[in-house]
């Protein structure tokens, strides 16, 4: 009788969490589109990197870049701006496609962390500002990622019983 108290809580745990799955659905798709449109159309980080370097000029509400960041940009990402290029374009397409199908979704959860902080720092706007979407979506990545929303109704659930010592990806 005991494991059919533990299948029970199990089932209605992950039916509690329900919304987690919604929140990674629905990232997933906020993401996927413009990954889409980035891959299959012509695009390019360069313009909005030499913007940052500069500052934004004409842009009152975002600094752009500072310090570290800002040398960072300067010396590591124009010097391969197609590398980056491609990097933000597949990794928001990749990011989208296992969030919504919640594959490997802890670790897509962390890319977008990085991708977004990436963005916010570029930026140079106050973190905690409610006009800082970049924040919020790092925030909920972190979310999903602190979760492990992808073993709510997605394919994390089979992966991590399949092989639990990958724990930390799904």
């Amino acid at each position: 009788m005991p494991i059919l108290d533990i299948l029970k809580e199990h089932a209605r745990v992950r039916l509690q969490a329900w919304p987690l799955a919604v929140l990674r659905v629905a990232t997933g798709i906020m993401f996927i589109i413009p990954g889409w449109r980035k891959v299959t159309g012509d695009f390019s980080a360069e313009g909005f990197v030499q913007a940052s370097i500069a500052g934004f000029p004409g842009d009152d509400s975002r600094e752009g870049a500072s310090g570290a960041y800002a040398w960072f940009l300067e010396n590591v990402v124009m010097a391969a701006p197609g590398l980056f290029s491609f990097m933000v374009a597949y990794g928001e397409l990749f990011m989208g496609l296992a969030l919504i199908f919640g594959v490997a979704s802890r670790l897509a959860a962390a890319g977008g962390v990085v991708l977004l902080l990436s963005f916010h720092f570029a930026k140079g706007i106050d973190f905690w500002s409610a006009a800082n979407y970049d924040a919020i979506w790092a925030i909920i990545f972190f979310v999903l990622a602190a979760t492990a929303a992808g073993r709510v109704f997605g394919f994390d659930e089979y992966l991590y019983r399949r092989w639990p010592g990958g724990r930390w990806i799904w």
